[in-house]
């Protein structure tokens, strides 16, 4: 249960992290690489994951309210039904794996 809120992780090499119910509360991940990690229960309000590789990343009850996401990789990633997302998020454009 890492925190890491307020971290400056721009461009960190995060491959395969585990961050279960990690603290990242406005880190900034811009151009971070989190591909195949897991974010289950981690608490993501206010991140900037601009331009961050979210590939095959878990996310599965995670809160990314007011996160940035934009230009951020998220193929494959993986999400339920308790995943809270930016108000201005559209799940349906992404190619989202949904576990529940």
């Amino acid at each position: 249960e890492a925190n890491l809120g307020w971290a400056n992780l721009i461009r960190a090499y995060l491959y395969r992290a585990n961050f279960t119910k990690a603290t990242l509360i406005k880190t900034n991940l811009i151009e971070a690489d989190l591909s195949q990690a897991d974010l289950t229960r981690a608490t993501l309000r206010g991140a900037n994951l601009s331009q961050a590789n979210l590939n095959k990343t878990t996310l599965n009850e995670a809160d990314l309210t007011e996160a940035n996401l934009s230009e951020a990789n998220l193929d494959e990633i993986k999400c339920n039904s308790a995943t809270r997302w930016p108000a201005d998020f559209d799940l349906t454009d992404t190619d989202a794996i949904l576990t529940d």
